[in-house]
C-alpha cells in the first residue's frame, strides 16, 4: 500500500471504466476534497500491477487510531487481488 496525491486519484477516475464503482470513487474523492483531507490524510491505494482499490481514512500515529471512511474498488477489479495482512509497528 502507498499514499497517493489527488492528481493520481483524478487520473484514476478519468481512466476507469464507467460503472457504479467509478461513480462511488468519484463521490468519495469529492467528499475528501471538500473536507480538505488530501493534505493531511492522502488516500492509500492497493497497487498490484495497477491500482485495485483506494482507501480513504484518517489516522493518528500518536494514539494509533484509524478512522476508515471509504474503501473504493476500481471498476473491473473486483475480486482480483488477495489481501495481505498489514502489520503495525510496535
Amino acid at each position: 500500500m502507498m499514499m497517493v496525491e489527488e492528481a493520481e486519484i483524478l487520473e484514476l477516475i478519468k481512466t476507469s471504466k464507467p460503472g457504479r464503482n467509478t461513480k462511488f470513487l468519484s463521490a468519495a474523492h469529492s467528499l475528501w476534497k471538500r473536507f480538505g483531507n488530501y493534505d493531511r490524510y492522502p488516500p492509500l491505494v492497493l497497487d498490484d500491477n495497477g491500482i485495485k482499490s483506494v482507501i480513504y481514512a484518517t489516522f493518528s500515529l500518536r494514539t494509533r487510531y484509524v478512522n476508515l471512511y471509504e474503501i473504493c474498488t476500481v471498476q473491473g477489479q473486483e475480486g482480483r487481488v488477495m489481501l495481505q495482512p498489514l502489520g503495525m509497528a510496535s
